[in-house]
């Protein structure tokens, strides 16, 4: 049983101004894992942020042909680094194999195993861009959770501002267009009824932790 002094301490985590998301997330692990000492994944994200760091910071000048409209190449530059380090250097990949696989949603085995779901691989991203000094946050789109790199405002080119966002799936390791997260949507609920302004939302930390909950769930 889950004591009530443990869903106290996980709630002050959930709901603090805190940004770290990876301790309250390897509390939900606890509960499958009671004596899982949370330390040597906490120096693991520690370590994979030190690396992306220099990474990101070695990272060279984007093929102009590549960058999408209005996305800031500087930007555009150190996410695709931070992306070929968590996706294709360090093997972070979805599970469609084991989709449904209750582990996909504990932070020690997503971290043991380099496989997890959606929002696991994201908190994953998120963390690591943390400690790499990039700025993302988590979005809560319906069916499937993604992250995203905010333009930085008051940027400009000859043809106008820096205004777009850059989406990743952190599950694919892939940058996304907003067509391509509209097809997402209705292929996860089989139209887009459910698309609205809210669809690419922030996510809040207590909302990512409450996603993964509710993964497990189901």
């Amino acid at each position: 049983m889950v004591s009530e002094q443990f869903v106290q301490s996980f709630t002050r985590l959930a709901l603090s101004p805190d940004p770290d998301l990876a301790i309250a997330a390897l509390m939900i692990a606890r509960v499958e894992y009671p004596k899982l000492d949370a330390r040597p994944y906490l120096d693991l994200l520690d370590r994979l942020g030190r690396e992306a760091a220099a990474r990101v910071a070695a990272a060279g000048p984007s093929v102009p042909g590549e960058i999408p409209a209005r996305v800031d190449p500087a930007i555009y530059a150190r996410v695709s680094a931070l992306n070929d380090y968590v996706s294709k250097e360090q093997r972070f990949v979805g599970n469609d194999i084991r989709y449904e696989d209750p582990r996909n949603s504990f932070l020690n085995e997503v971290l043991d195993r380099r496989t997890g779901i959606p929002v696991t691989l994201a908190l994953v991203y998120i963390e690591v861009a943390r400690r790499a000094g990039v700025r993302v946050e988590g979005v809560n789109m319906p069916g499937h959770f993604l992250v995203r790199c905010p333009a930085r405002r008051g940027t400009t080119f000859s043809g106008g501002p820096y205004d777009r966002d850059l989406i990743i799936d952190a599950h694919h390791g892939a940058f996304l267009s907003e067509d391509a997260c509209h097809e997402l949507v209705r292929r996860h609920a089989g139209d887009e009824s459910v698309w609205d302004v809210h669809a690419l939302g922030h996510a809040t930390k207590a909302q990512i932790l409450a996603r993964m909950l509710l993964n497990l769930k189901h």
